[in-house]
């Protein structure tokens, strides 16, 4: 088992693949909070994604807005998602949103 922090500062508009299972692994998600840093409200989209059939999604939070300068924690606090191997975090901003996101998990074999 092993316990992985990501930043991902992001910029840039569209679905991005915030991390992916490996293969022959689980991962458990024990958190993840979004950040905006500008002057203006932002949304975000927050999914989980099949990689293998690239068809079915599920939402973790639909249109998440985030106010200027705040940030908001989607899992925490003892809540926990649980991803099979192939599965994938991903994170939809329609604009360039300069929100970034910050997501602690733990990789189980």
């Amino acid at each position: 088992m092993s316990v992985i922090n990501r930043t991902f500062k992001n910029n840039s508009t569209g679905m991005i693949i915030l991390y992916t299972v490996p293969s022959g692994k689980t991962a458990v998600i024990t958190s993840i909070n979004h950040c905006n840093h500008t002057n203006s409200t932002k949304d975000v989209y927050s999914y989980i994604k099949d990689t293998t059939t690239n068809t079915n999604e599920y939402t973790i939070i639909d249109i998440a807005e985030l106010t200027p300068n705040t940030s908001l924690e989607l899992i925490g606090s003892g809540q926990k998602i649980v991803l099979n191997e192939s599965d994938a975090l991903t994170v939809l901003k329609l604009s360039n949103a300069h929100v970034d996101t910050i997501v602690t998990l733990m990789e189980i074999d």
